[in-house]
């Protein structure tokens, strides 16, 4: 892993771990708690071992069914606890760019 996949996971694990806690996150049960912490660090895992595409997005995926279900089924409200997907999804998006940009510009070299 480089060191700009590295900055990337670490500044997505610190704003959505942030954001878990701005949604009142602690004050839920356990389960709820694992299951955001589980969603946070789906995708960080995803993107710092694979450089699969299918794979991001599949932990993207799972990373928001994971946050719906917590915010429905905990009896805490959460605010805006759906950020913590929306990030995971902003990070996919920001590295399809720089992927396809890194292939546009080998392919013009």
């Amino acid at each position: 892993m480089n060191g700009t996949r590295l900055f990337f996971v670490v500044l997505y694990v610190a704003i959505a771990a942030l954001q878990a806690w701005d949604a009142d996150v602690l004050k839920a049960p356990a389960h709820i708690q694992a299951m955001v912490a589980a969603a946070i660090a789906l995708p960080a895992a995803a993107y710092a071992l694979s450089r699969d595409t299918r794979a991001h997005f599949a932990a993207v995926a799972i990373s928001g069914v994971l946050v719906i279900i917590a915010r429905f089924t905990s009896p805490v409200r959460h605010g805006e606890l759906f950020m913590v997907a929306w990030l995971a999804f902003l990070f996919l998006l920001l590295e399809g760019i720089a992927k396809r940009n890194r292939e546009a510009k080998d392919s013009n070299a």
